[in-house]
């Protein structure tokens, strides 16, 4: 019943499918030959405001399924570079706080009852994976932000929002609202990519212990737990994220 092969009937959509992790993700999905709805702000298939749209309307988008992924990889991380915060006085800042918040836990909160209306729409499984982060379990190591122009730590609401997406996580599987429906979150730690700081590289490689992590490889973990191992990650937080700080 929860096999991952993917069939022409299975219909997956990739919420923040426009953002770094995002595109990543939906090529993983096509290789793998998942039909793909791609939802975002801007440049997506159905584009949104993920704060404010009400989601039980992309049910006519998703049509006859057999079964249906949702993988959440929107969230609201200030860029290095667009954040204004030169010390650690700065962390009291509501309006970011809400922000971040709306983005990274009211809307997996949303996406959870959307996930609950799609099991009328399939007689196969649901299945939710959230976009969690290291600091989902971790505390913020403040030192690999020594040194960046514009950021000095690591923002409490970033913090608290993906601890709060691994406690909405296991709450949401252990409601048992049906079992046919799963719930997962996936926690990497720093990803890769070009528009990282040297400086931020140079500081995670002093004071981690771990890896910088590889899109790709975070795009592939993703794609191959949709529909897979079912019985063995029910409310999972999977730390993927390379044993940094451990």
């Amino acid at each position: 019943m929860h096999s991952n092969i993917a069939t022409s009937l299975s219909k997956v959509l990739v919420f923040g499918s426009e953002g770094f992790i995002g595109k990543k993700t939906v090529a993983a999905l096509a290789a793998k030959g998942y039909s793909v709805i791609t939802i975002d702000m801007a440049n997506a298939q159905i584009n949104v405001d993920l704060t404010t749209f009400p989601l039980e309307r992309l049910l006519d988008h998703i049509g006859v399924a057999d079964r249906i992924g949702i993988i959440n990889c929107a969230g609201y991380n200030q860029k290095v570079e667009d954040v204004k915060s030169n010390s650690q006085a700065d962390w009291f800042v509501p309006e970011r706080w809400q922000n971040c918040i709306n983005l990274n836990l009211t809307l997996p909160f949303k996406l959870a009852k959307f996930a609950e209306l799609c099991t009328v729409k399939t007689q196969g499984c649901v299945d939710v994976i959230f976009l969690g982060s290291l600091y989902a379990s971790k505390s913020p190591n403040n030192y690999i932000y020594e040194g960046l122009d514009g950021m000095a730590f690591k923002e409490v609401e970033y913090v608290a929002s993906k601890h709060g997406l691994v406690g909405l996580t296991k709450s949401l599987n252990a409601l048992n609202l049906s079992d046919r429906l799963r719930f997962n979150c996936v926690s990497p730690g720093a990803v890769e990519h070009t528009r990282m700081a040297n400086q931020f590289k140079d500081n995670f490689m002093r004071y981690s212990s771990g890896s910088l992590n590889d899109v790709d490889e975070i795009a592939s973990l993703l794609a191959e737990l949709l529909f897979n191992s079912w019985s063995l990650f029910q409310g999972a937080n999977i730390q993927a994220h390379g044993g940094a700080f451990n």
